[in-house]
């Protein structure tokens, strides 16, 4: 039944729109948020210590010996158990310290390669925390001192009397590492992008969750303040207060005790002692209709959200989400051609027809750019594209990426694509969002040496 209605709300939605309109988009919100890649965008351009790095760095051997350590990290922090021999503890230790070291030299690589821009990548700043998080266990474990069982002892110092339940955490904390693969891995990026696609329709869900335990709350403390006790009511779990009433109701939406914490609260005289046991008549009619709405209801429309946009962006091949990325990495490798002396960011329009050549076979076809064609054709599909150029003569990542998937997917094909008055608006809003991304990009670094040798010749 919520299946079904969910899909006739969705089908009520997409009324005036094709599955092209819709696809176009969704490619759109995706072009809004597409970045040259990062290794690209801050590459050092001078020759030295720090671009031989950089290839090392950036290098596929570099990568996998990185990925293995990380398993391999995994495995040693598995054979830690209880009762572990001292053998086992100090080849534990021992391999700790190793790979901490690993990581540490490769953060600290990284670091010296890229310097501040290190940290506008969130997988960075995700392994900058796990590293730090690392030294810290390495310290408090070198600063607190160990029995011979390997077990933390209080510190009399006020400073490290958290010390051993800090290190504990700090140590799981490791375990988070392998969350990396996920950045490496394509089927496991796919899985991460469908969820991140499906964060604002699951977030509409959970403000909606949320009114319903706020409201169920606010009943609840009224209707059952007066109960204090019972065979799972106590001091820790009543609705004696909006907090209490929330945390509970929290609680039993788990399932966790849902129907006895209904008997305690549903006594009334002469069986309960008013002022402590005493409820309400209707807390059956209460706690059914909370545990059917949330349970059955609620946290089912969530699994259905989830489930809706995998199929949508995961399942089928020709979804707009796995188009966008074979053409982004076909756009980023020819792109990469007739930038890398400006960081990938931006292209000289002079360029633009030998860009447009040697893109993969799929895109060209689309453009209409064959074998063999000449200058004066390739050159009225650039005129075609309208592209946006800056005041000193360069045209940008972003606005290069839309203009091409626009004449690929509006304009392109056998038929163009014929879009609404609603389509409309949404193009000039992200030509807009494109054109602050420009301006954003013209500020964020100024002219470098080469940049000012052009604008001088010029």
């Amino acid at each position: 039944m919520l299946f079904r209605e969910y899909e006739k709300a969705e089908r009520k939605e997409k009324q005036g729109f094709t599955k092209e309109m819709l696809d176009w988009k969704e490619l759109q919100q995706l072009i809004i948020g597409a970045k040259v890649p990062h290794a690209l965008r801050y590459k050092p351009q001078e020759p030295g210590l720090q671009l031989s790095l950089y290839k090392v760095a950036e290098s596929d051997t570099f990568d996998i010996a990185i990925m293995a350590c990380i398993v391999l990290n995994m495995l040693q922090m598995a054979l830690d158990h209880e009762g572990a021999s001292p053998n086992m503890l100090d080849f534990l230790r021992v391999t700790n310290y190793i790979f901490t070291t690993i990581f540490l030299v490769e953060c600290v690589l990284k670091l010296f390669i890229y310097r501040m821009p290190y940290f506008k990548t969130g997988w960075n700043k995700f392994d900058f925390f796990v590293v730090g998080s690392s030294l810290i266990d390495l310290g408090l474990e070198l600063a607190i001192p160990k029995p011979e069982g390997g077990q933390e002892e209080e510190s009399g110092s006020q400073i490290l009397s958290v010390g051993p339940q800090l290190a504990r955490v700090l140590r799981v904390l490791r375990v988070s590492r392998v969350l990396r693969l996920a950045g490496k891995a394509k089927g496991l990026q796919a899985l991460l992008k469908t969820i991140m696609m499906s964060v604002d329709s699951l977030f509409n869900v959970f403000i909606l969750l949320m009114l319903i335990f706020f409201i169920s709350a606010v009943l609840g403390n009224t209707m059952f303040f007066e109960v204090t006790e019972g065979d799972s009511i106590d001091e820790f779990k009543n609705f004696t207060n909006f907090h209490q009433s929330f945390s509970l109701l929290f609680s039993i939406s788990t399932g966790e005790d849902w129907n006895r914490i209904m008997y305690d609260t549903m006594r009334v005289p002469p069986d309960c002692v008013p002022g402590r046991t005493c409820g309400s008549p209707i807390a059956p009619v209460f706690f059914l209709t909370f545990i059917m709405v949330v349970t059955n209801v609620m946290l089912n429309l969530f699994i259905l959200v989830i489930i809706q946009n995998f199929t949508k962006y995961y399942i089928f091949p020709d979804n707009p989400l796995t188009c966008f990325e074979n053409d982004y990495e076909a756009f980023v490798e020819a792109w990469q051609m007739f930038t890398s002396r400006y960081n990938c960011r931006k292209i000289k329009p002079k360029h633009v027809p030998a860009f447009l050549r040697e893109l993969d076979l799929k895109m060209r076809k689309r453009l209409k750019i064959l074998d063999g064609i000449d200058d004066a054709q390739i050159n009225k599909i650039v005129l075609k594209m309208n592209l946006a150029v800056t005041d000193d003569g360069f045209i940008f990542f972003n606005e290069m990426l839309y203009r091409l998937m626009h004449a690929m997917y509006v304009k392109g094909g056998a038929k163009p694509l014929k879009l609404n008055k609603t389509m409309l608006v949404t193009e000039l809003v992200t030509q807009y969002k494109i054109a602050e991304i420009t301006y954003q990009n013209q500020q964020e670094k100024k002219l470098s040496k080469q940049d000012a040798e052009d604008v001088f010749l010029k």
